[in-house]
């Protein structure tokens, strides 16, 4: 976990990565400057290996050219000497007791770093001992001390060169990130950042996907491989890359598309326009009204145009009939009417 605080108002931010190096940790102080609005004069460190050396105590070249990029003075704390690592040097033990002491499981990184935000909000919108506002009240004075963000963002990405195999991927870090099946054999740029990779040739960008950080992971696109299976339709449902799918999408395939697996590509195609989640919304749309989802009908419902769709009928349960009157037949009876 990353984490920053201010030395004046006692602002703090905190981000949480999969790794520690020197991309998570430029990629830290550009959210810090962005959140925070400015650049502080000064930042001290403590010992960090991702950018001092921990044996010349060298700065990392890199880092000084992001330190001189948006224009502050990187200082290093000298050994057994606290007054020189600001007011809290506890601020990622304290920050993690307060955010993670009643919750540490989380379905993603993303997730996580969402219930963390909300929580260093509350640090930062509370009070704070020998402290006469909020940290978030005092960043609006502290900012004044605080020197504008370049006009240009530094950039964080690193590349490197890669191949593209036969089955229209690159390999990097021992994960699959897929490409458009018509560059078999390339080789190509591969750029990536803490959280993302990008491929690109010819400075056109072929791909880009969320980074993985696990072994054997597979970062595909659907619409990357629409031409090997207008070729093969009948390696669809055993591919890799289409059991990823929701189970919507199988069920309309197996119910709907029974061989005809080459008439239901339209379909995939549209996740060119939408996202998963909403295909499988427009999906279950037409399926609760009985309706066979086509590729016209899911593109108009994504799209938000009209669509004719059947009325519901309603079950018996819920058809109400008035009571009969049988009283004129009394009438009847007794010769009245």
């Amino acid at each position: 976990m990353a984490s920053l605080v201010l030395n004046h108002s006692l602002y703090r931010f905190s981000y949480l990565y999969h790794r520690e190096t020197l991309l998570e940790v430029i990629d830290a102080h550009i959210r810090f400057f962005n959140e925070i609005g400015g650049v502080p004069e000064t930042i001290f460190y403590d010992t960090m290996a991702a950018i001092i050396n921990p044996r010349t105590k060298e700065w990392n070249s890199r880092f000084l050219e992001f330190s001189l990029h948006y224009g502050f003075e990187p200082h290093t704390c000298n050994a057994r000497s606290p007054h020189e690592k600001g007011t809290d040097e506890q601020s990622v033990g304290y920050v993690r007791r307060r955010a993670f002491s009643e919750r540490t499981t989380f379905s993603s990184l993303k997730e996580a770093n969402q219930y963390l935000a909300a929580a260093v909000k509350e640090i930062n919108d509370g009070c704070v001992y020998r402290r006469p506002s909020p940290p978030s009240k005092g960043l609006l004075h502290e900012r004044e001390t605080l020197a504008p963000l370049p006009a240009l963002e530094f950039s964080t990405y690193q590349s490197r060169s890669a191949r593209i195999s036969k089955y229209s991927h690159v390999v990097f870090e021992s994960n699959y990130y897929s490409v458009p099946d018509t560059y078999p054999g390339k080789y190509i740029t591969l750029k990536y950042s803490p959280d993302t990779v990008e491929l690109v040739s010819d400075n056109a960008l072929l791909a880009r996907h969320e980074r993985r950080f696990g072994k054997g992971e597979l970062a595909y696109d659907l619409t990357h491989f629409l031409k090997t299976f207008s070729r093969k339709p009948g390696a669809l449902p055993h591919s890799r890359v289409f059991r990823q799918l929701d189970e919507a999408i199988h069920h309309v395939l197996h119910h709907h598309y029974t061989g005809r697996h080459k008439d239901f590509l339209p379909i995939l195609s549209l996740f060119r326009e939408t996202s998963e989640e909403e295909l499988v919304a427009a999906i279950r749309l037409l399926e609760d009204h009985g309706m066979v989802p086509t590729y016209e009908t899911l593109r108009c419902i994504i799209m938000h145009q009209a669509v004719q769709l059947p009325e519901t009928s309603f079950p018996p349960d819920r058809i109400r009939m008035e009571e009969p009157n049988f009283s004129h037949y009394d009438g009847y009876l007794r010769g009245v009417l």
